[in-house]
């Protein structure tokens, strides 16, 4: 049961981190370098 669970989490978190990629293209440019280099470090 706890893998299926951990499955569903990790592609919920995909699917959120999908909408704030998008989001982030309608920042300016300088605001979209700074979160790439954000997610970078986060990784």
């Amino acid at each position: 049961m706890l893998i299926p669970l951990e499955e569903n989490y990790k592609s919920l978190r995909n699917t959120s981190q999908n909408v704030h990629e998008n989001f982030y293209i309608f920042l300016n440019p300088v605001e979209k370098y700074e979160m790439a280099i954000d997610n970078i470090v986060e990784r």
